[in-house]
């Protein structure tokens, strides 16, 4: 056996399958790379502790006080890596409010910011302050192709998409219909008796709501092609699988170890999957706008013309690449939206009170805008804005909030300094559940944001679903808040709409309360496996 016996199962397993001279060569520089890393490491054994170790661990010898310190060494660490995997909640909501922390995490420290320095820091520029280089740093993005994306798709999703969206309402609303038809309408079709019909939501939420978006990302022909719709949902999963199947490895053994892994090698197919699909479009544009000339040239309304438009400039972007960003704006979109919209749903079914008036409301304002979904439509869907927002509150997508990584050394207005490199984030809990400014935890309340508005605290204004605030960062905050919250926004809407119009929604009597959503780490998920009942209305 020699040195097989001292690996994982599933690499003496692999390693065992290869032909010998490609093992050996394998094994070989794996044990190079441990030994070289075993010298340069600090072997020492770790103490164990004599009692468990306290949520809060105080900061070390030290006379500033945490809530005010002027440097990271000085602040109280907050839980330990195990914890922050399988009790993030608990450990967030621990936390004091307005206080700095060290959080420990698999991925490296995080330092939790107080919210009072946001708004100093949201306007920075991303070469002070970068979310898509924090995000590389959780996601192993050298590794799972997530830094190969230029920021030109930034500039696409934030000005060219949100511009666009009121002359898209109709090819939204008209893929939904189709999107329901294929995921709904055969099943219930079926279905005898009283109508019902159990469905697994999460899972045909997610199918429907990559047909929507990918219409506007990659055309119609594209966005309903069952190769396209399971590529597009996979290929997050496999990100994330592979990111933290690869923290495993020590990251000398990261650069050897990522192509063995199997939701690497399914990220390869799946890039391949998408050049297939796209290449002939972007083939024939090509050759059109060749034959056309550039006064001739036919303008498009989808993220791969605006793609094109704004890259024009850049030598290395080519169809491979465009193939490529097409998969990472889906990653950013589809997921999120998707598991917004059951959180939605699974509030929905779950309190029946608010069917009825959500429904008057969208009857309404369909009379109005003469059946049809319009920019001036959704905004006087005040009730829904409402839903979605207090949905959002409860079960938003992740437990921290405005992560940045900071590129430069930036020193805060009160003397606090923040080195270069550093991993900084908020504490979701202490905004969205602040019990002085929402009341109760977790009391759910559909219309709050309605009433807010009606009762003249806020104006309406600044508490629709789209808005950021220091109290409400599900999208983010300032300068950099979430560039695709506008179409989000219209596509849940719309969503809702239709649902509402068409079809009931309940759970069965054996489930008597909301179902619980699902943590891991700062994740927030809704129950993928929880079925609901559907039928078409009558």
């Amino acid at each position: 056996m020699g040195l097989l016996q001292y690996l994982p199962s599933p690499l003496r397993d692999l390693l065992a399958s290869l032909p010998p001279t490609t093992a050996s060569w394998i094994i070989l520089t794996l044990g190079i790379i441990a030994t070289i890393a075993l010298l340069t490491s600090d072997n020492r054994p770790a103490a164990a502790p004599s009692s468990p170790q306290p949520a809060i661990t105080p900061a070390p010898s030290s006379t500033a006080s945490p809530s005010s310190p002027k440097s990271l060494s000085a602040l109280p660490t907050l839980g330990d890596p195990p914890t922050f995997r399988t009790s993030c909640l608990s450990l967030l909501r621990s936390a004091l409010p307005e206080t700095w922390y060290r959080m420990p995490t698999p991925d490296g420290e995080r330092i939790l910011l107080p919210h009072r320095y946001v708004d100093e820091l949201k306007n920075r520029p991303r070469s002070d302050l970068s979310f898509t280089k924090a995000n590389s740093d959780i996601l192993l993005g050298k590794f799972t192709g997530i830094d190969e994306v230029n920021e030109q798709s930034v500039e696409v999703v934030a000005k060219d998409l949100t511009r666009h969206i009121p002359g898209l309402l109709g090819e939204i609303q008209e893929e939904i219909g189709v999107a329901f038809g294929r995921e709904f309408d055969e099943e219930l079709a079926r279905e005898k008796g009283d109508g019902w019909k159990e469905v697994q939501l999460h899972e045909k939420v997610l199918r429907i709501v990559s047909m929507v978006s990918s219409r506007i990302f990659v055309t119609k022909e594209v966005s309903r092609s069952e190769a396209w719709i399971k590529t597009s949902i996979q290929y997050t999963a496999d990100v994330f699988a592979g990111g933290q199947g690869l923290k495993k490895w020590h990251p000398w053994l990261r650069p050897l170890m990522f192509r063995l892994l199997a939701p690497m090698r399914r990220l390869e197919t799946m890039k391949a999957t998408a050049r297939r699909l796209l290449f002939p479009i972007l083939e024939a544009r090509e050759k059109e706008k060749r034959a056309g000339g550039k006064k001739e040239e036919k303008e498009y309304k989808d993220t791969i013309y605006w793609m094109q438009q704004r890259s024009s400039h850049i030598p290395s972007f080519d169809f491979k690449e465009q193939a490529h960003v097409q998969l990472i704006i889906g990653l950013a979109a589809i997921h999120t939206t998707g598991m917004a919209t059951t959180h939605m749903l699974y509030d929905l079914a779950a309190r029946q009170e608010y069917v009825e008036p959500l429904r008057q409301e969208v009857e309404k304002v369909l009379r109005l805008e003469g059946a049809k979904l319009t920019k001036q439509g959704l905004g006087k869907l005040r009730l829904m804005d409402s839903f979605m927002k207090e949905s959002q509150r409860l079960s938003p997508i992740a437990l921290t909030f405005f992560t940045r990584k900071t590129s430069v050394p930036i020193t805060l207005h009160d003397g606090f300094h923040v080195p270069a490199g550093t991993h900084l984030t908020c504490n979701e809990q202490q905004s969205s559940t602040n019990p002085r400014v929402w009341g109760e935890l977790d009391t759910f309340d559909g219309f709050r944001f309605a009433k807010r508005a009606d009762e003249g605290v806020e104006e309406s204004s600044k508490l629709a679903f789209h808005t950021t605030s220091v109290e409400s960062m599900a999208f983010g905050h300032g300068r950099h808040a979430c560039p695709g919250r506008y179409f989000a926004e219209a596509e849940i809407k719309a969503i809702l709409c239709h649902l509402l119009m068409n079809y009931e929604i309940k759970f069965s009597d054996t489930v008597t309360e909301r179902p619980r959503n699902i943590f891991f780490e700062t994740a927030i998920m809704p129950d993928p496996t929880q079925k609901v009942l559907l039928r078409r209305r009558r």
